[in-house]
Protein backbone atom coordinates (compact mmCIF):
# COMPACT_ATOMS: atom_id res chain seq x y z
CA UNK A 1 0.00 0.00 0.00
CA UNK A 2 1.39 3.39 -0.97
CA UNK A 3 1.66 6.29 1.37
CA UNK A 4 -0.69 8.44 -0.87
CA UNK A 5 -3.46 5.58 -0.78
CA UNK A 6 -2.77 5.56 3.28
CA UNK A 7 -3.29 8.73 3.79
CA UNK A 8 -6.59 9.29 2.14
CA UNK A 9 -7.65 6.20 4.40
CA UNK A 10 -6.82 7.75 7.40
CA UNK A 11 -8.52 11.50 6.03
CA UNK A 12 -11.52 8.78 5.85
CA UNK A 13 -10.75 6.68 8.79
CA UNK A 14 -10.50 4.03 7.68
CA UNK A 15 -7.55 3.21 10.07
CA UNK A 16 -9.15 -0.37 10.32
CA UNK A 17 -8.86 -1.09 6.83
CA UNK A 18 -5.27 -0.16 6.85
CA UNK A 19 -4.46 -2.73 9.78
CA UNK A 20 -6.27 -5.26 7.93
CA UNK A 21 -4.34 -4.87 4.52
CA UNK A 22 -0.67 -4.37 6.00
CA UNK A 23 -1.92 -7.42 7.84
CA UNK A 24 -2.22 -9.19 4.54
CA UNK A 25 1.20 -7.71 2.73
CA UNK A 26 2.73 -8.96 6.17
CA UNK A 27 2.07 -12.89 5.43
CA UNK A 28 1.89 -11.96 1.19
CA UNK A 29 3.16 -16.11 0.68
CA UNK A 30 -0.80 -16.72 2.27
CA UNK A 31 -2.76 -13.68 0.37
CA UNK A 32 -0.91 -13.32 -3.12
CA UNK A 33 -1.93 -16.31 -4.41
CA UNK A 34 -5.39 -15.62 -4.12
CA UNK A 35 -8.26 -13.86 -6.12
CA UNK A 36 -8.79 -9.73 -5.32
CA UNK A 37 -11.82 -10.81 -4.42
CA UNK A 38 -10.88 -13.57 -2.39
CA UNK A 39 -8.62 -11.01 -0.39
CA UNK A 40 -10.61 -7.91 -0.39
CA UNK A 41 -13.74 -10.14 1.05
CA UNK A 42 -10.74 -10.89 3.99
CA UNK A 43 -10.14 -7.57 4.85
CA UNK A 44 -14.37 -6.75 4.82
CA UNK A 45 -13.92 -9.29 6.95
CA UNK A 46 -11.19 -8.27 9.39
CA UNK A 47 -12.62 -4.72 9.72
CA UNK A 48 -16.18 -5.98 10.43
CA UNK A 49 -14.82 -8.65 13.36
CA UNK A 50 -12.60 -6.11 14.74
CA UNK A 51 -15.56 -2.88 14.81
CA UNK A 52 -18.42 -5.95 15.83
CA UNK A 53 -15.55 -6.44 18.63
CA UNK A 54 -15.14 -3.02 19.48
CA UNK A 55 -18.43 -2.45 19.68
CA UNK A 56 -19.55 -5.16 22.00
CA UNK A 57 -16.68 -3.61 24.45
CA UNK A 58 -18.72 -0.45 24.05
CA UNK A 59 -21.92 -1.75 25.18
CA UNK A 60 -19.80 -3.77 28.31
CA UNK A 61 -18.34 -0.82 28.83
CA UNK A 62 -21.58 1.53 29.33
CA UNK A 63 -23.60 -1.49 31.26
CA UNK A 64 -20.72 -1.23 33.74
CA UNK A 65 -20.74 -4.62 34.88
CA UNK A 66 -19.30 -5.33 38.56
CA UNK A 67 -17.51 -8.90 37.30
CA UNK A 68 -16.84 -7.76 33.25
CA UNK A 69 -15.17 -10.91 33.01
CA UNK A 70 -18.40 -12.97 34.01
CA UNK A 71 -19.01 -15.56 31.66
CA UNK A 72 -21.64 -18.73 31.72
CA UNK A 73 -19.10 -20.70 30.46
CA UNK A 74 -17.37 -20.59 34.00
CA UNK A 75 -20.08 -21.09 36.47
CA UNK A 76 -19.85 -23.93 38.69
CA UNK A 77 -23.30 -25.16 37.69
CA UNK A 78 -21.90 -28.89 39.74
CA UNK A 79 -21.70 -26.78 43.20
CA UNK A 80 -24.87 -25.48 42.99
CA UNK A 81 -28.27 -25.84 42.32
CA UNK A 82 -28.51 -24.28 38.80
CA UNK A 83 -30.17 -26.31 35.79
CA UNK A 84 -27.44 -25.62 33.30
CA UNK A 85 -29.19 -26.14 30.30
CA UNK A 86 -31.92 -23.26 31.27
CA UNK A 87 -29.17 -20.97 32.03
CA UNK A 88 -27.59 -21.24 29.06
CA UNK A 89 -31.08 -20.94 27.19
CA UNK A 90 -31.66 -17.68 29.12
CA UNK A 91 -28.31 -16.89 27.74
CA UNK A 92 -29.85 -16.83 24.02
CA UNK A 93 -31.62 -13.73 25.82
CA UNK A 94 -34.80 -14.55 23.99
CA UNK A 95 -36.67 -14.11 27.56
CA UNK A 96 -36.27 -10.25 26.60
CA UNK A 97 -38.67 -10.46 23.49
CA UNK A 98 -41.32 -11.05 25.82
CA UNK A 99 -40.68 -8.68 27.96
CA UNK A 100 -39.72 -11.38 30.74
CA UNK A 101 -37.94 -10.31 33.94
CA UNK A 102 -35.83 -12.63 35.91
CA UNK A 103 -35.71 -12.83 39.96
CA UNK A 104 -32.06 -14.11 41.04
CA UNK A 105 -32.80 -14.85 44.70
CA UNK A 106 -30.48 -16.60 47.15
CA UNK A 107 -27.87 -15.97 49.86
CA UNK A 108 -25.15 -13.37 50.68
CA UNK A 109 -21.76 -15.31 48.46
CA UNK A 110 -23.99 -17.33 46.66
CA UNK A 111 -23.22 -16.10 42.92
CA UNK A 112 -26.43 -14.00 42.72
CA UNK A 113 -24.14 -10.50 41.24
CA UNK A 114 -21.40 -13.03 39.14
CA UNK A 115 -24.37 -14.93 37.52
CA UNK A 116 -26.35 -11.29 36.56
CA UNK A 117 -23.27 -10.05 34.95
CA UNK A 118 -22.55 -13.62 33.38
CA UNK A 119 -26.21 -12.77 31.36
CA UNK A 120 -25.57 -9.09 31.04
CA UNK A 121 -22.70 -9.67 28.93
CA UNK A 122 -24.48 -12.00 27.01
CA UNK A 123 -26.73 -9.33 26.15
CA UNK A 124 -23.61 -7.08 25.40
CA UNK A 125 -22.58 -9.54 22.92
CA UNK A 126 -25.87 -9.78 21.17
CA UNK A 127 -25.77 -5.72 21.04
CA UNK A 128 -28.75 -5.44 23.60
CA UNK A 129 -28.40 -2.14 25.16
CA UNK A 130 -27.54 -3.14 29.01
CA UNK A 131 -27.35 -1.46 32.13
CA UNK A 132 -26.44 -2.84 35.68
CA UNK A 133 -26.86 -0.93 38.72
CA UNK A 134 -26.77 -1.40 42.33
CA UNK A 135 -30.18 -0.42 44.17
CA UNK A 136 -28.84 1.93 46.49
CA UNK A 137 -26.81 3.44 44.38
CA UNK A 138 -29.75 3.88 41.69
CA UNK A 139 -31.61 5.97 44.81
CA UNK A 140 -28.55 7.56 45.50
CA UNK A 141 -28.58 8.70 41.67
CA UNK A 142 -32.16 9.74 41.69
CA UNK A 143 -31.85 12.05 44.69
CA UNK A 144 -28.83 13.91 43.31
CA UNK A 145 -30.47 14.20 39.62
CA UNK A 146 -33.43 15.14 41.91
CA UNK A 147 -31.67 18.41 43.24
CA UNK A 148 -30.71 19.31 39.68
CA UNK A 149 -34.29 19.42 38.34
CA UNK A 150 -32.92 15.80 36.04
CA UNK A 151 -34.96 13.40 37.57
CA UNK A 152 -37.55 12.61 34.95
CA UNK A 153 -34.74 12.36 32.33
CA UNK A 154 -32.92 9.79 34.76
CA UNK A 155 -36.11 8.05 34.86
CA UNK A 156 -36.50 7.69 30.85
CA UNK A 157 -32.52 6.79 31.01
CA UNK A 158 -33.24 3.64 33.21
CA UNK A 159 -36.22 3.36 30.85
CA UNK A 160 -34.48 3.24 27.73
CA UNK A 161 -32.66 0.07 28.54
CA UNK A 162 -33.76 -3.07 26.80
CA UNK A 163 -31.96 -5.24 30.01
CA UNK A 164 -31.83 -3.42 33.02
CA UNK A 165 -30.13 -5.54 36.44
CA UNK A 166 -30.58 -3.82 39.65
CA UNK A 167 -28.45 -5.83 42.49
CA UNK A 168 -28.99 -5.52 46.28
CA UNK A 169 -33.11 -5.34 45.57
CA UNK A 170 -34.90 -4.14 48.61
CA UNK A 171 -31.80 -4.56 50.14
CA UNK A 172 -32.47 -1.38 52.58
CA UNK A 173 -36.06 0.31 53.70
CA UNK A 174 -37.35 2.59 51.41
CA UNK A 175 -38.78 6.35 51.71
CA UNK A 176 -42.33 6.81 49.91
CA UNK A 177 -40.49 8.88 47.53
CA UNK A 178 -37.99 5.99 45.97
CA UNK A 179 -41.00 4.11 46.34
CA UNK A 180 -43.23 6.25 43.89
CA UNK A 181 -39.97 6.24 41.97
CA UNK A 182 -39.68 2.50 41.23
CA UNK A 183 -43.15 2.66 40.25
CA UNK A 184 -42.54 5.43 37.49
CA UNK A 185 -39.66 3.26 36.56
CA UNK A 186 -41.36 -0.32 36.29
CA UNK A 187 -44.89 1.60 34.60
CA UNK A 188 -42.25 2.73 31.88
CA UNK A 189 -40.65 -0.72 31.72
CA UNK A 190 -43.95 -2.84 31.70
CA UNK A 191 -44.18 -5.04 28.66
CA UNK A 192 -41.54 -3.56 26.81
CA UNK A 193 -38.19 -4.19 28.31
CA UNK A 194 -36.96 -7.00 30.81
CA UNK A 195 -35.31 -6.59 34.48
CA UNK A 196 -32.90 -8.51 36.11
CA UNK A 197 -33.38 -8.45 40.11
CA UNK A 198 -30.48 -9.67 42.12
CA UNK A 199 -31.49 -10.06 45.91
CA UNK A 200 -31.66 -11.93 48.95
CA UNK A 201 -35.14 -11.31 50.10
CA UNK A 202 -37.86 -14.09 48.51
CA UNK A 203 -40.88 -12.85 46.21
CA UNK A 204 -43.01 -12.92 49.45
CA UNK A 205 -41.36 -10.65 51.08
CA UNK A 206 -41.27 -7.57 48.44
CA UNK A 207 -44.75 -6.45 49.38
CA UNK A 208 -43.63 -5.22 53.21
CA UNK A 209 -40.55 -3.94 51.88
CA UNK A 210 -41.89 -1.67 48.94
CA UNK A 211 -44.15 0.15 51.88
CA UNK A 212 -47.18 -2.57 52.23
CA UNK A 213 -49.52 -0.41 50.01
CA UNK A 214 -51.31 0.54 46.48
CA UNK A 215 -47.93 1.43 45.05
CA UNK A 216 -46.27 -1.74 46.32
CA UNK A 217 -48.69 -3.86 44.58
CA UNK A 218 -48.90 -2.04 41.72
CA UNK A 219 -44.98 -2.51 41.17
CA UNK A 220 -45.27 -6.33 41.92
CA UNK A 221 -48.17 -6.65 39.84
CA UNK A 222 -45.35 -5.19 36.93
CA UNK A 223 -42.80 -6.83 37.56
CA UNK A 224 -43.74 -10.84 38.86
CA UNK A 225 -46.82 -11.98 36.68
CA UNK A 226 -44.39 -12.11 33.85
CA UNK A 227 -40.86 -13.25 35.74
CA UNK A 228 -38.71 -16.21 36.09
CA UNK A 229 -37.50 -16.80 39.48
CA UNK A 230 -33.77 -18.40 39.79
CA UNK A 231 -32.86 -19.72 42.96
CA UNK A 232 -28.88 -18.94 43.74
CA UNK A 233 -28.63 -21.67 45.97
CA UNK A 234 -27.03 -21.80 49.98
CA UNK A 235 -23.47 -22.82 48.70
CA UNK A 236 -21.16 -19.89 49.81
CA UNK A 237 -19.24 -19.48 46.62
CA UNK A 238 -17.09 -16.83 47.69
CA UNK A 239 -15.65 -19.21 50.39
CA UNK A 240 -14.95 -21.53 47.75
CA UNK A 241 -12.99 -19.02 45.72
CA UNK A 242 -11.38 -17.77 48.65
CA UNK A 243 -10.22 -21.21 49.95
CA UNK A 244 -9.29 -21.87 46.29
CA UNK A 245 -6.83 -18.65 46.21
CA UNK A 246 -5.53 -20.23 49.66
CA UNK A 247 -4.53 -23.45 48.51
CA UNK A 248 -3.08 -21.80 45.45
Amino acid sequence: MNTETKRKLNAMLMHDFITAIEAQEANSSMYLPMSFDDRFNAIIDDVYQQRHNEKIQRRIKIAKLRYPEASIANIDFKSRSLNEGFIKQLGTMRFIDSATNIIIQGFTGSGKTYLSCALAKEACKKDIKTYTIRLPELLQKRAEEKILHRENKYLHKLASFSLLVIDEWLIFNLSEDDIKFLYELFELRYNRVSTIFVGQYPVKDWHPRLGGGAHADSILDRIVHNSITIESGKTNMREIIDSNKYKS
